[in-house]
């Protein structure tokens, strides 16, 4: 029971780095976003994965797990993507769009481990969420992608 309550933590921690990765990429790409519509679909979707960290950082403490590694993992992700400054629009939503399928891999891998059972209906409502904010990140980009193209 010890090994499954150790690595169900470990599936929770690599869960809440993705949303830690992702979140700082969509509040990035936020400052940058210059179409009102996709702005939206970026802010709301950081916020979200905000209230996913929460949550999965509260399912750790009452696991008796730690979360000392957030500080590090947030700042050198930072560091190590400052390069979106250069982006434009298209390539900033791109960048997101891929870092969101990534994300949705890991739920879905989460999903099919052998973590604590009282722990799965979260991750299995965050994962369906994941899914719907993602279909909305297209729908978003492909709107955008027909404007700046002027395609009906």
């Amino acid at each position: 029971m010890e090994d499954t309550r150790e690595f169900t933590i470990a599936v929770l921690k690599d869960l809440i780095q993705s949303c830690i990765e992702e979140q700082s990429l969509f509040n990035r790409a936020s400052k940058k976003i210059s179409d009102p519509k996709l702005l939206l679909t970026i802010s709301n979707n950081s916020k979200e994965k905000a209230n996913y960290i929460s949550k999965l950082e509260r399912e750790i403490k009452r696991l008796g797990g730690s979360l000392s590694y957030q500080d590090n993992m947030e700042k050198n992700f930072n560091n190590s993507n400052d390069t979106i400054a250069d982006y434009d629009d298209d390539r900033i939503l791109l960048e997101c769009v891929n870092k969101d399928v990534m994300t949705l891999n890991m739920y879905s891998n989460a999903i099919k481990e052998e973590i604590l059972w009282e722990v799965i209906p979260l991750v299995a409502k965050q994962y369906f969420e994941s899914q719907s904010m993602h279909e909305s990140l297209m729908r978003s980009f492909d709107k955008f992608q027909r404007t700046q193209f002027n395609i009906a």
